[in-house]
């Protein structure tokens, strides 16, 4: 018992004297800290930025670089794209677009194969493969482009095949279109097409109205910004969505929905500005059903006070005439108050 005492004390002791030795060397090697020299004032004040002026730059870091962002077709879907100015403030985003087969049939078959943004100056596109399985020179003609609901002076290019080919087609969306729409999101787009003999310029037939296949649907379309409804019928509803008055002239802008069962044509006329009848300048717009049409008016400053003497504007109204194959005669709807 006294040996297992004595062994376990002089096991402590050694563990104590082995302790202690490995402590010392620790401090050892420890290094002395050494405290960081201050700056004076007048040292501080006395450091002088280095120049970098005369440094060469790279002439591509103070351009707007222009890049393009092409959709692949075998993917499944095509993720929201987006446009953006030289300042690079978000212009336009596009839905899901979803590629594929839109239509076929035994002459023809027309597939989507995604969206192209620019980054920079430029117009988006959205691509489309056109194949001619006939025996003649094909014009696909695009009749109708519906963005958003809205009818757009937009066209595609690359349309017309020769027989037994296949073509890549674009229909370019134009900053102006889109703007004049205030559309800034794409979620919906729609065409109305003929196709055409291009040899001898027959109307073969009219295919259906083609969509192009987004994720979301109608409903997720943000609605326009309005200003003022200037009418509202079973037929049509007409809405002032802007008005611009510059140096230049007098700038008009109308949507016109088409809520009958046929195809109409709206046009404007009888210009009175401050009770005077005057001439202008206004731009058709046929307009399909269940679509928006935009009606443009403008005023040039110039023929105002020359032929006129009108230099401020203190009211404004127009007629906007309505016509279908169905009505012969214009349908005239009067007096509409475009400003105040």
């Amino acid at each position: 018992m006294k040996k297992v005492i004595i062994r376990k004390g002089a096991f402590l002791l050694l563990a104590l004297i082995i302790l202690f030795s490995i402590s010392a060397c620790a401090d050892k090697a420890k290094p002395e800290k050494q405290n960081k020299p201050q700056e004076s004032e007048s040292t501080r004040e006395g450091k002088v930025k280095p120049d970098t002026s005369s440094q060469k730059r790279d002439p591509s870091e103070s351009q707007v670089q222009e890049s393009v962002t092409t959709t692949k077709p075998d993917s499944q879907d095509v993720s929201s794209e987006s446009t953006a100015n030289s300042d690079g403030q978000k212009e336009v985003t596009f839905a899901r677009l979803q590629p594929g087969i839109i239509y076929e049939d035994e002459m023809v078959k027309i597939s989507v194969d995604g969206v192209e943004t620019v980054q920079g100056y430029g117009d988006s596109k959205i691509l489309f493969s056109y194949e001619n399985k006939s025996d003649l020179t094909l014009n696909f003609s695009d009749d109708y482009v519906i963005v958003n609901g809205i009818v757009l002076n937009l066209n595609i290019f690359g349309s017309i095949l020769d027989p037994r080919t296949t073509n890549q087609a674009s229909l370019d969306l134009t900053t102006y279109e889109l703007e004049k729409a205030q559309i800034t999101h794409v979620s919906s787009v729609e065409i109305e097409m003929t196709l055409v003999n291009n040899e001898t310029w027959e109307d073969l037939y009219a295919l259906p109205r083609l969509t192009v296949p987004f994720k979301e649907d109608a409903g997720s379309i943000l609605p326009q910004k309005e200003e003022r409804v200037l009418a509202d019928n079973e037929a049509v509803r007409i809405t002032l969505i802007k008005t611009v008055q510059d140096e230049d002239g007098i700038l008009c802008h109308m949507f016109v929905e088409n809520k009958g069962s046929e195809e109409i044509n709206a046009s404007v006329s009888d210009f009175v500005l401050n009770g005077v009848e005057i001439g202008g300048y206004g731009f058709y717009a046929d307009i399909p059903v269940g679509c928006k049409g935009i009606l443009e008016i403008y005023l040039s400053s110039i023929q105002l006070k020359d032929n006129y003497h009108i230099d401020t504007m203190k009211d404004f109204s127009v007629t906007v005439e309505l016509a279908s194959d169905s009505q012969s005669d214009y349908k005239f709807i009067d007096d509409l108050p475009v400003y105040p």
